[in-house]
Order: structure tokens, then C-alpha cells, then sequence
């Protein structure tokens, strides 16, 4: 008796599809081998070998040790290469590493590159380099210095998690991504500048910075997730820098000076929003949920263009600073004029300095400036706990 399914049309096209990608997968198999050679070492660095692009990325080797330059160009069978890439993991756990030179062919830094290099103490990145993977310096433990050259686009999650040497970092505006975790115990930065391409800060970016103090963020930053501040206890000076789109920020805050360059958009009112010392940029439109402070400079000279909500206590108890001339258009202006207290004055142009407070007491005068001790008149006093008070001193 015949065979059900010999005559199956159905059942014949599918042994036939089943043999046709067989031999695809073989076809691809033998292009992959073709393409990518094995680790290839040339003068004690290993490389993998690109034969379609004619290329070459370093590659792992457990022995890499002291000064490590990078070539731009191999020769491999008598042909030069350029080496485009570092490899995922490529240097990793090699703890021996002192230094490395990173040549401007390089366009990318893989995943892990140079995770667990504890010997190393500064890094360049060139312009080159369009993309630094995941992790590529994470516990880099003595890594202090870390500079960006303009080009590059992409910091993925965790670049530089755990570089507990790490102290400031600022990004180039090409910089258009920043990952999540990407100082995650970065214990001892204190002053990151964000680059103003980026739009968004991420979850957890600063997660347990405990000495970071001063932050910049760029002009095109438009939300920064609730928790991106975890455990950043110590944050002093925040500089929300002047741009056109309002910027999202969905959590409680008390910093110790503030600039205000965009309007601030919170979600709920349940969240506490204050600064001893606020700065109002001329480009703030809208300040709500009845936000604090102790010490107001603002750049706004048509205050009816800004509608504001300050709490109680500010408006009783704060000093107002105002565009010399304006101070009658603030009297006159709603919300602005239950201010007891404004007062003109010359203001500078550009945003207002950003350096860094001292550990343990801060003095401030009512023009901002920072003072060794108590000075004269009016005194804001900012102590190691984050806590503010005025004093006036005969």
C-alpha cells in the first residue's frame, strides 16, 4: 500500500524549504568564517581580523601589562589594516595596566573593554570613538581622570560604574545618549557637566554618588527620571541651564543653590521643591507647587510673563532681587507683589558661577558670593547637614 503522504504537496514543500535553508546556513556559516579571522597577535596584541572591511578590532589576552599603545594600522599577510574597534572585554580584569593610548581610528569601544583595570589612572577618548559600550571602564577602581573629546555620540549603561577614583567629568555637546547606572558608585565625583544634546537623564544615572555636589544640566535635557539622584545625598549647587522646552523633574528636592533656566515641570504636588539661593532665568515662564526659598535672584524683566507660586513663607521672609527698573512692574504684577521684600539690583550676563561648596559650613552673601566666615550684614549659613538659616550680623 501506498505511502499517505508521498504524494503530500504540502509535506514536499517542506522537506524542500528544510533543505534550502540548510544550505543558506551553510552559505552564511562559511561567509562568517570568511569574514572574521581568529585572534591574530601582532607585536603582543591580539586582534580579530575583519576580512570583509579590512579591518581589525583588539582582542582579548590575558598578559597585557604596563603602557599599552594602540596602533592605528597592522600589517596581516602583507596587507595594512586599520584598527577600528576595542573588543568586548578586551582588556578586562588586566590589572597590570597603567596607561592607554587610544589612536583616532578607533571608532567604538566594546562591551567590558577595560572593566577591572585597576592600574589605570586616566583615559582619552578620542573624537574617533562614536559609541563606548556597557561597562567598558566599570571598576576601574584608580581611574581619576577621563577626558572626552568632542565626536563622541553614544555612553552606554555602567561606563564608568564603580571608578570610585573618579572626580569630574565633563561631557561634549556631541554626546547625544547617556545610559542608565552610568556613575553607579562613583563615590568620590563631585561636579559632572551633562552635554546639551542630551534629552533625557536616565534611571539611576548617579545611584549612591555620595559626594556629588555640583551638577549642570544641558539646555536640551528635558526630563530627568525620579530616581536618577538615588542616594546623592550631598548635592549642593543644580544649574538647570537656559533653553526651550521644559524640564520634568518628578521628585522632591532641597538643593542649597539652584538656577532656574527653564521652567520645571512637576507631576505632583506632593512633591517639596525648594533652594536657599534661586536663581530665575530670563526664560522661565511658569513656577509652581509653591516652591521655597530663602535668597531670589530674578533675571525676569517682564514679570507679568511669569506666572509663579511661591510658598507662604518666602514671600514673608525672602529677598528678592530684581533687574534695576523693574521693581514697580513687580509691585504691580500679580503673585509677584506679596513679596515684602524686592529690591533692584545690576545683574551680570551668562548663568550664575557654579563652584563647588566646601565641606562643614558655607557662608554666603545675600549677593551669592561665597565668603570664608560671616561678613557684615545679612548671612546665609548652609552646615554639613544640609540644613539653611539667615543671620544678621551688626
Amino acid at each position: 500500500m501506498a505511502c499517505a503522504f508521498c504524494n503530500n504537496t504540502e509535506l514536499k514543500n517542506m522537506l524542500y524549504m528544510k533543505e534550502f535553508l540548510s544550505k543558506v546556513f551553510v552559505c552564511m556559516s562559511i561567509i562568517l568564517h570568511v569574514s572574521t579571522v581568529a585572534a591574530f597577535e601582532v607585536d603582543g596584541m591580539n586582534f580579530t581580523i575583519n576580512a570583509q572591511n579590512r579591518t581589525a578590532s583588539v582582542s582579548y589576552l590575558k598578559t597585557y601589562s604596563g603602557d599599552i599603545i594602540i596602533p592605528e594600522k597592522i600589517e596581516y599577510n602583507t596587507q595594512q589594516l586599520d584598527v577600528v574597534g576595542i573588543g568586548e572585554g578586551a582588556f578586562k580584569n588586566c590589572t597590570s595596566i597603567s596607561s592607554v593610548f587610544i589612536p583616532k581610528t578607533i571608532t567604538y569601544i566594546g562591551r567590558g573593554a577595560f572593566t577591572g583595570c585597576l592600574g589605570m589612572e586616566s583615559i582619552n577618548i578620542p573624537g574617533s570613538v562614536k559609541t563606548v559600550g556597557a561597562y567598558a571602564f566599570s571598576n576601574c577602581q584608580n581611574l581619576a581622570e577621563v577626558n572626552i573629546e568632542d565626536g563622541v555620540q553614544e555612553i552606554s549603561n555602567d561606563v564608568f560604574a564603580a571608578c570610585k577614583s573618579l572626580k569630574t567629568l565633563v561631557f561634549p555637546n556631541s554626546i547625544q545618549t547617556l545610559g542608565s547606572s552610568v556613575f553607579y558608585k562613583c563615590s568620590s565625583l563631585d561636579s559632572v557637566v551633562i552635554s546639551d544634546r542630551i534629552t533625557q537623564i536616565e534611571p539611576l544615572t548617579f545611584w549612591f554618588c555620595s559626594n556629588l555636589r555640583t551638577v549642570v544640566i544641558g539646555s536640551s535635557v528635558t526630563s530627568v527620571s525620579a530616581n536618577a539622584f538615588e542616594e546623592c545625598y550631598n548635592i549642593k549647587e543644580i544649574v538647570i541651564k537656559d533653553g526651550y522646552s521644559p524640564i520634568e523633574m518628578p521628585f522632591s528636592f532641597h538643593y542649597y543653590r539652584l538656577y532656574m533656566g527653564r521652567n520645571i515641570v512637576s507631576t505632583s504636588l506632593m512633591y517639596q521643591q525648594s533652594a536657599a539661593v534661586l536663581t530665575i532665568g530670563p526664560s522661565v515662564t511658569q513656577i509652581e507647587n509653591s516652591f521655597s526659598a530663602n535668597l531670589i535672584y530674578s533675571y525676569i524683566s517682564s514679570p507679568r510673563l511669569c506666572k509663579v507660586e511661591f510658598s507662604n513663607d518666602t514671600y514673608a521672609s525672602s529677598i528678592l532681587y530684581v533687574p534695576t527698573g523693574t521693581r514697580d512692574l513687580y509691585l504691580e504684577t500679580d503673585k509677584w507683589k506679596l513679596f515684602f521684600n524686592i529690591q533692584e539690583m545690576d545683574f551680570p550676563s551668562g548663568i550664575c558661577n557654579t563652584q563647588m561648596s566646601k565641606p562643614g559650613n558655607n557662608y554666603y552673601g545675600i549677593d551669592g558670593q561665597e565668603y570664608d566666615g560671616f561678613k557684615k550684614g545679612l548671612n546665609i549659613i548652609n552646615d554639613a547637614k544640609g540644613r539653611t538659616r539667615k543671620v544678621f550680623i551688626k
